[in-house]
């Protein structure tokens, strides 16, 4: 994995200049703003990781914040602007790189598919059919066996076709039109009339 150096951060926005400052172990060099900023985003992050504590029916849980609660959190916290929190939400997002990448997205299924395959074996060894049942219908869901294969074509080996461009259509099959010229002029003048013209009412009714 390359290792990003601070002068590899050319940017001069709020985020450059912490990213700049984190990688150069320099945090006390930021201004009062950027740490502000900083110490925000840090929590936002904190919550995003831990979650919300929820009591039900004497149990406690945690459970993912809703966006929206971490924003009202943070305005509550830090008196800030809803907007601001929303803002902030998305650079500790940035920041942190909470958020998956597709690769980590394509790991996290493989993982799940085999730790799901070996628990419903297992379920259906105990002779627990409804678990194994249940298993089965969530890896479905993961092979994406649920959805229908769409056959995409493979743009690197596809060739345009190349136009072949004749005077007379009969050389690529086509009925041989005899005198054209007159034929488009029946035509121009066929658009050139009028719909509401006795003669193309007496034409239809005919």
């Amino acid at each position: 994995m390359q290792v990003i150096k601070p002068k590899q951060i050319s940017g001069e926005t709020a985020l450059d200049r912490i990213t700049r400052a984190w990688l150069s172990h320099d945090l006390d060099g930021l201004s009062d703003a950027d740490k502000q900023l900083l110490d925000r985003i840090s929590e936002a992050d904190k919550q995003l990781q831990h979650g919300k504590l929820i009591r039900k029916n004497g149990k406690d849980f945690s459970r993912p914040m809703r966006v929206k609660e971490l924003a009202e959190w943070l305005v509550e916290r830090f008196k800030i602007s809803l907007r601001q929190a929303y803002i902030d939400i998305e650079t500790a997002k940035a920041f942190f790189l909470s958020t998956q990448s597709r690769n980590d997205k394509e790991f996290a299924r493989g993982q799940m598919i085999q730790y799901g395959e070996e628990f419903m074996c297992e379920a259906a060894a105990r002779g627990d059919f409804k678990a194994a049942a249940a298993f089965f219908k969530e890896l479905r869901l993961l092979h994406g066996l649920d959805k229908v294969d769409v056959e995409t074509p493979n743009l690197s080996q596809w060739e345009p076709a190349t136009p072949v461009i004749v005077s007379d259509p009969s050389a690529l099959g086509f009925e041989k039109i005899e005198h054209p010229d007159q034929l488009v002029q029946k035509l121009l003048k066929s658009l050139k009339q009028s719909p509401a013209e006795p003669s193309t009412i007496d034409h239809a009714t005919n």
